[in-house]
């Protein structure tokens, strides 16, 4: 079951243990709470893509931990944060708490080599990532 959720829309299928796809795009008002929050809901998860999403390492966390199963993982967060500061913490968490990932995708992240290194070192089954 895919489901692609927009702004301010109500979708009953968000209930459901069962969904493996879910995609959320320009949703300005799920906070990183709330999504840390829905996540928990959806121990099945195999893919989630986040567009213009501001989320925080701990959300990253969230998300590993309770999705245990998930092989793909996009965060478009390019409106959110500084384009000159250079931080790992994201790419860390990712590392750390998502092994079973098989596609990758971080754009308007500037992590270093040192978060490169740590995604490349705990995401063994990566087959593509994309900057």
């Amino acid at each position: 079951m895919e489901r692609s959720v927009q702004p301010h829309s109500y979708n009953p299928s968000l209930r459901s243990p069962q969904l493996k796809h879910l995609r959320l795009v320009c949703s300005y008002n799920v906070s990183a709470e709330g999504l840390s929050a829905a996540v928990k809901k959806f121990p099945l998860l195999e893919e989630l893509h986040l567009y213009y999403i501001a989320i925080t390492k701990e959300t990253i966390e969230t998300i590993g931990s309770s999705c245990r199963g998930l092989k793909s993982f996009k965060l478009n967060n390019q409106i959110c944060r500084h384009p000159y500061i250079e931080y790992d913490e994201e790419a860390i968490a990712i590392a750390q708490n998502m092994p079973e990932l098989h596609h990758l995708q971080l754009l308007g992240n500037k992590m270093t080599n040192e978060g490169l290194e740590a995604i490349l070192n705990g995401c063994p089954q990566l087959e593509s990532l994309a900057n």
